[in-house]
């Protein structure tokens, strides 16, 4: 087939003598068609799953802006109704876990206390919350200045710590003097304790907590009192059956003492984690289901668990990663490694870090409907570096004694890491009744011969994909696939990439083209059944216009992928960065979407500008399913009536693309 050039092609032109415009976007008579067609489409197409990657600190804020959004405030229901009726059914957050005003990466959370910064403080006003803050106090936090589409973290803890310290005084005192609506709600706060406390996670973190801040001004552990810096680690040591051991009865006085004199704030850590339980728990019942939460499990734990369970952890190394750092030397993650000699004994049988690895899986669990499992490589080989051995070079580059546990036998000599998936991991999932091919699991990295060994051969694990590289004819649809996550930049971004722009050697300075963006691969893989003239016509829109070219890249995702993952970034179309992958960008985690979402999205996509790319998902479900009916009657499959659907169901996905490409 032989292809004449072209020397102006330009689909996305405004001109309206080549694309009239007609004047509005979806009418509220026409959103439930719209979601109808939608999921029809996909599950035509075959994709079970279809999530939107978005932070919790990414939605929108709710009725009143606290410098920050939540994932189940009131405007997180709107914004679940509005990405379902373009067929999501579920999204995936970060890790959920406290973050500190220090490091506000989700990444670097605690493994068990969640963000309270995620509370919708508009509830405390109500009668269901015994009416524990006025609408004065919350005014007087809420965000008065221009913030758009960013978060400020500074700002959120200035307003959360205020706010609720005052709901939490305001509570107790509404308790005391007799207030039915406040005393229901001590009532449940105190089964929480109750029920929290048995798992001894809540109190430990609690007291870390008081002695960072108010015993030592935030000052690092290593700077610590002997014994508040051994707290736990002298608490949990074995009774000494040849009498009194001091430094563990030191260490219990210690508990004793710090909670009696912080007995308040050490109450109050308490409260936010169950205001934050309470409300995600009614989040969930509301929405019934209709998009389900991803929750994302950190491979790291973070200082304060560490603290509290010492025995656990390999003393004196690091996560890391062989790659992807400055000039690409050595990552330093600075996370904690679990000790594997005590994952398990001899029997099978969970030790110290063991049974934390499970407690923090399990607690994941607890509160989503299924999860994505940040750096699998880390809970099967994991590269770890001894701490003492970092060194950088006058470029930049970083580089240390890293090895993967593998090839440490002193460290892992029973090679106890490798077990983690299969003896932890896959029963936990059992348990809680999600498919292991649902969850996320991110398999992306330096993968070791013991990793692929172990994860792809014997327990035949999905990965994810990404098709900015690679041809989703040649991908195993088991996979989670995606065209950009949130650790890439937006699509606009991509437009003048050399592997997005470049489609011919001749055009990339004599090196071979990304063949992932092939123009006569996509057009042939997509339509086979088509003829030259029809099928030309695709190649040209790819062949002369890179958001064409990315565009198919999702019609060719959707029409052959099973898990399917979307960024924020790209579908809302933004065109700003939420993390600047590998560095310490001031920028990263802030981006967010404003109230206005809905609004700035059908701008954007009828806009079609070179700086905004966002998705119609219509349009592109409409392709993907004339690639199903192309492959259906190439093949000689689908019966008469359901390839007639297949046309029905492509008219009317693409009226509702043509609509949202109207002008407003």
């Amino acid at each position: 087939m032989r292809i004449n050039s072209i020397q102006s092609y330009n689909n996305y032109s405004n001109k309206k003598s080549q694309n009239p415009f007609f004047g509005r976007a979806l009418t509220e008579k026409e959103k439930p068609e719209c979601e109808k067609s939608c999921k029809e489409a996909l599950d035509i197409l075959g994709v079970k799953n279809l999530s939107l990657i978005l932070h919790g600190s990414s939605f929108p804020a709710g009725k009143r802006d606290f410098y920050i959004g939540s994932f189940f405030n009131e405007r997180a229901k709107d914004l679940n109704n509005f990405v379902s009726m373009f067929g999501f059914n579920s999204i995936q957050l970060g890790p959920n876990g406290m973050i500190s005003g220090g490091d506000v990466s989700p990444y670097g959370g605690k493994a068990f206390s969640h963000n309270y910064l995620f509370i919708d403080l508009n509830k405390l006003a109500t009668q269901e919350y015994g009416e524990i803050l006025d609408e004065t106090s919350l005014n007087s936090f809420k965000n008065t200045y221009h913030l758009g589409d960013q978060t400020d973290f500074s700002g959120a803890f200035h307003a959360y710590d205020n706010l609720l310290y005052n709901a939490y005084k305001t509570m107790e005192y509404k308790d005391f003097t007799g207030d039915e609506n406040a005393q229901k709600l001590k009532s449940e706060f105190e089964t929480f304790k109750d029920k929290s406390n048995h798992e001894k996670w809540i109190e430990s973190d609690a007291i870390y907590d008081v002695l960072s801040k108010k015993v030592y001004n935030y000052k690092p552990i290593s700077q610590w009192d002997d014994v508040d810096k051994n707290l736990y680690k002298n608490l949990n040591r074995p009774a000494n059956k040849d009498g009194l051991d001091i430094e563990k009865y030191d260490a219990d006085e210690r508990i004793k003492e710090l909670l009696l004199i912080y007995e308040d704030d050490i109450d109050l850590y308490q409260f936010k984690q169950f205001l934050y339980s309470k409300q995600l728990k009614e989040f969930n019942r509301e929405m019934g289901g209709k998009v389900d939460l991803i929750g994302d499990a950190l491979v790291g734990f973070s200082e304060s668990d560490v603290w509290a369970n010492p025995d656990a952890f390999l003393e004196g190394y690091s996560l890391g990663c062989p790659g992807g750092g400055p000039n690409n030397s050595h990552q330093t993650w600075n996370m904690p490694v679990l000790d594997p000699k005590k994952l398990f004994d001899k029997d099978g049988n969970l030790l110290a870090a063991g049974k934390l690895l499970q407690q923090k899986f399990e607690h994941i669990l607890q509160h989503t409907k299924a999860v994505r499992i940040d750096h699998a490589i880390g809970l099967v080989d994991p590269w770890i570096y001894d701490k003492n051995s970092v060194r950088v070079e006058s470029n930049g580059s970083v580089y240390t004694n890293g090895r993967n546990v593998s090839e440490l036998p002193h460290i892992d000599p029973d090679k106890n890491f490798s077990k983690v998936v299969e003896k932890i991991i896959l029963p936990l999932l059992e348990k809680y009744g999600v498919d292991k091919n649902d969850v996320v699991w991110e398999d992306l990295g330096s993968q070791t011969d013991l990793f692929k060994q172990k994860y792809y051969n014997e327990l035949n694990l999905p990965g994810i994909k990404n098709l900015k590289w690679e041809q989703a004819e040649h991908v195993d649809p088991k996979h989670w696939w995606l065209v950009g996550s949130h650790d890439n930049p937006p699509l606009s971004f991509d437009i003048d990439k050399s592997y997005v722009k470049y489609v011919r050697a001749e055009e990339n300075g004599g090196q071979q083209s990304n063949k992932a963006f092939k123009p006569i691969y996509l057009a042939g893989f997509l339509y086979p059944n088509w003829n030259n003239e029809k099928r030309n016509d695709v190649i040209l829109k790819i062949r002369h216009d890179a958001r064409e070219r990315l565009k198919y890249k999702f019609v060719e995702m959707l029409a052959n992928g099973k898990n399917i993952q979307i960024s924020f970034m790209d579908f809302f179309g933004l065109n700003k960065v939420y993390n600047h992958m590998g560095t310490c960008n001031s920028d990263n985690w802030k981006l967010r979407l404003t109230p206005q979402y809905e609004k700035d999205y059908y701008k954007t996509v009828e806009n079609r500008s070179m700086d905004k790319m966002a998705l119609n998902m219509p349009e592109l479900l409409s392709l993907a399913l004339k690639s199903k009916l192309s492959w259906n009657e190439l093949k000689n499959e689908g019966n008469n009536g359901e390839n007639q659907k297949i046309k029905s169901l492509i008219d009317k996905l693409s009226h509702f693309g043509d609509v949202l490409y109207e002008k407003s």
